[in-house]
């Protein structure tokens, strides 16, 4: 492992662990900039993926849009990280999937920091 990629991995997980302090404190949109600043570091980590999956879809859901009879509602697209009116049903289910997966508590321990 050369000097800089050491130096840059070290870094990442630096930000991972405050990343994971933010999002203890409920603190999304910092947490995420730290996942983000991880992933950019050394985008094979997968605890930065985890951190950044569970702050966006926690972010997501904090945001209601206004369905057809004018009340608010959770905006299931934000959720699952796909673009508005997104037709295709594979698609859907494929990031569903991803996502259940990637916020498994039981197999992610990132995901017991949520809870």
């Amino acid at each position: 492992m050369d000097p800089h990629s050491f130096i840059a991995r070290a870094e990442a997980q630096r930000w991972i662990g405050i990343a994971e302090k933010l999002l203890m404190s409920h603190d999304l949109v910092g947490s995420k900039t730290f996942a983000i600043r991880a992933c950019e570091s050394d985008p094979r980590l997968e605890a930065a993926e985890q951190i950044l999956a569970i702050t966006e879809t926690l972010i997501a859901a904090e945001k209601p849009v206004v369905g057809n009879n004018g009340s608010q509602q959770p905006d299931y697209y934000a959720i699952l990280q796909l673009v508005r009116f997104v037709s295709d049903t594979e698609h859907i289910a494929g990031q569903y999937r991803r996502l259940a997966i990637l916020l498994n508590p039981n197999q992610n321990s990132n995901n017991r920091l949520v809870i």
